[in-house]
């Protein structure tokens, strides 16, 4: 992504002190980077491509367009997630395309759209689907693991289970099919060991779902973070009523 440039229109700030009757000084910086960001991938499962990405600070952020594209470039809007406006905190987003119908490769970018409008594209990442094997540019780190959640299809409740090999901190997320989330299940640091973690649809706080949970595919998704690299990845599951 282009690096892009909000102006302050006021490089100093003076406050005054009535107690001390004097004035401090406070230094803003000249400029600051509207939406930094920090990685863009895809991980795809079997026919679903899910697509992750984060930031590390936003400044007027109204959300991102996600485009795809086939063999002939040409960029279509699948979708759109919308952004955290300000933020000077780490943020992950994930969407999954669950409009794979044929094999080949598949090129996707963000649109990443400021409040006023003004817009950049990210750099294109390139996914081949095809009918034995797929394959990415995502490198795997060795000593993570997540597993198939069990059992699977479900109702009301399955278990997940993961490895981590080093001291790190964990979030473990459920999301529906657009990609919103639904709940956090987890989000500590934990030892290294072998975890499993129970989600029931029966104790999804109300206000992720202002209907409630219906038949259909679902995603789990983790982060690990042991300071010096993340790991990310996602399965599906299928909850039956």
């Amino acid at each position: 992504m282009k690096t892009k440039v909000v102006i302050l229109v006021i490089a100093l700030l003076s406050f005054y002190s009535a107690q001390t009757k004097h004035y401090n000084t406070y230094h803003l910086p000249d400029e600051i980077m509207p939406v930094e960001l920090v990685y863009f991938y895809a991980n795809p499962e079997g026919s679903i491509i899910n697509l992750f990405w984060g930031t590390a600070t936003e400044v007027n952020n109204y959300g991102y367009d996600i485009e795809r594209a086939d063999d002939n470039y040409s960029f279509a809007v699948i979708g759109f997630m919308p952004g955290h406006g300000n933020s000077f905190s780490p943020k992950d987003y994930f969407f999954a395309d669950t409009s794979i119908t044929t094999n080949g490769i598949y090129r996707y970018r963000l649109k990443q759209i400021d409040t006023d409008g003004v817009f950049e594209f990210t750099d294109t990442i390139d996914v081949t689907i095809n009918s034995v094997d797929v394959t990415t540019e995502k490198i795997l780190i060795p000593g993570y693991k997540l597993f198939q959640n069990y059992p699977n299809p479900f109702n009301p409740s399955t278990k997940i289970s993961f490895e981590i090999s080093v001291t790190s901190q964990v979030q473990l997320k459920i999301f529906d099919a657009l990609g919103r989330e639904i709940v956090t299940l987890l989000n500590s640091e934990l030892q290294p060991g072998h975890y499993e973690y129970s989600f029931s649809t029966q104790n999804i706080p109300d206000v992720a779902r202002p209907n409630s949970i219906s038949s259909g595919t679902y995603f789990y998704s983790i982060s690990i973070d042991d300071g010096k690299k993340k790991f990310i990845e996602t399965k599906k599951m299928t909850i039956i009523k």
